[in-house]
């Protein structure tokens, strides 16, 4: 993996399904305003004390703190994170505990800082001026070579053209051939990347991914796709060589039968959110 793709996959996302319990990523084959604070089930708050673990920002007040991490953020964090940001999961920010000191959140460096950032934290508890995460949830016009993309990361989806694409390899054979290399495995992606030039299947669905296969190994007989049981679509494959309309790799990826269309989009945190965030490390980031 090239330096440049390691960065790219350093932070990329703040937000999506759970990791380990979603139902149109882990379980399957596919691979606003302040009104919507509580919409995660938490509270919306201002202000409150830092905490010990680093120093106060423009944003930190006196005070009791008014956000539960468990209550307010991590329900965030599993709406629109977590199927990216999991335990072992290639890119190597955790967000299921994002209070560990080597894979986690809070406290750690922001690698992008070399390149640009101003911020040297990926979390910094009690300033939230000096905490790359908000950055990341908030910006949308970040410059890919500078400080990633802006997240949680959206996948567009497969257009016709690539859609027929993918159909005609079915329907030809589902072979691994010239046709295959040139025309399909760059729509699933060629390495573990992120955005729609490298692929856009490849963010999930990588080699040990939770996400039930890897789409860098397609023929591959345990993980791949070619001729594997379907998990979303009973008596189906994955992929069935020669029979599109028994596939159900096409289903999910026009987003028929009652599942989420894949690639997964997840959508921006809200305004509600962000003021979450915030507050969250305004009061220090603490784990309560």
């Amino acid at each position: 993996m090239s330096v440049i793709t390691a960065r790219l996959l350093g932070f990329a996302s703040i937000g999506v399904l759970a990791a380990f319990s979603l139902p149109a990523c882990g379980g399957d084959d596919g691979g606003g305003g302040d009104d919507e604070a509580t919409a995660t089930g938490g509270r919306a708050g201002a202000g409150g004390s830092p905490s010990t673990g680093g120093s106060p920002g423009a944003s930190g007040s006196t005070g009791e703190p008014t956000v539960s991490y468990q209550a307010d953020i991590a329900p965030i964090f599993a709406a629109k994170c977590n199927y990216c940001h999991h335990a072992g999961a290639a890119i190597d920010v955790d967000l299921t505990d994002p209070f560990d000191p080597e894979h986690g959140l809070v406290g750690r460096p922001n690698t992008w800082v070399p390149n640009g950032s101003k911020q040297t934290l990926l979390v910094d508890p009690g300033n939230v001026d000096n905490s790359f995460l908000i950055t990341k949830v908030v910006e949308t016009d970040l410059d890919a070579h500078v400080d990633g993309a802006p997240m949680p990361l959206q996948q567009p989806a497969f257009s016709d053209a690539e859609l027929a694409l993918v159909e005609q390899w079915i329907s030809d054979g589902a072979n691994d051939d010239a046709f295959f290399a040139n025309n399909v495995a760059p729509l699933f992606g060629t390495e573990v990347t992120l955005g729609a030039r490298s692929g856009r299947c490849t963010f999930c669905h990588y080699p040990g991914t939770p996400f039930g296969f890897n789409v860098l190994e397609v023929f591959d007989a345990e993980s791949g796709l070619v001729g594997a049981d379907s998990r979303s679509a009973a008596g189906k494959k994955i992929v069935a060589p020669g029979e599109p309309e028994q596939s159900s790799l096409l289903t999910r990826l026009r987003g028929e039968g009652g599942l989420p269309r894949m690639p997964l989009a997840p959508a921006r945190v809200t305004d509600g959110e962000v003021a979450l965030l915030r507050t969250w490390i305004a009061e220090g980031a603490l784990d309560n």
